[in-house]
């Protein structure tokens, strides 16, 4: 069975697409195959690389933005029981498990399947004003 790697990417960060770009070709390299979320796989600009919103068969979901775009990353990742790694490429970066910088250890992580899985609680909040409207 062929290994599958989602990507989320923050589209509008001036360097998201050269970092994705080169996971996407460590990755690949070692037999990986690799999607990227809305619609954004041309940014990455390898041929091999396909469109995907779903992480369903995916062994990870690998985002490449700040706290915002990993929450997307979670929500797509959840429903499938994929676990999510991210690379920070926000301010805080307080959810993210990787700096740019660190890309390679990342590919050879990814590769060698040495990740842990930490589970994570996700609340769910739906508020009502007066008239009962969510």
């Amino acid at each position: 069975m062929t290994r599958k790697v989602l990507f989320v990417i923050h589209a509008a960060h001036p360097t998201a697409f050269d970092i994705a770009r080169a996971a996407a070709s460590g990755l690949l390299a070692n037999g990986i195959a690799v999607s990227v979320s809305d619609g954004d796989e041309s940014g990455v600009g390898i041929a091999e690389v396909t469109a995907s919103n779903d992480a369903a068969g995916c062994e990870l979901v690998m985002v490449f933005g700040g706290d915002g775009t990993i929450l997307r990353g979670i929500e797509i990742a959840r429903d499938h029981d994929v676990p999510v790694f991210s690379v920070n490429l926000g301010h805080v970066g307080f959810l993210a498990e990787a700096e740019p910088e660190d890309i390679e250890a990342v590919i050879n992580t990814v590769v060698n399947k040495e990740w842990s899985v930490e589970e994570r609680t996700a609340l769910a909040i739906h508020a009502t004003d007066a008239d009962g409207r969510t």
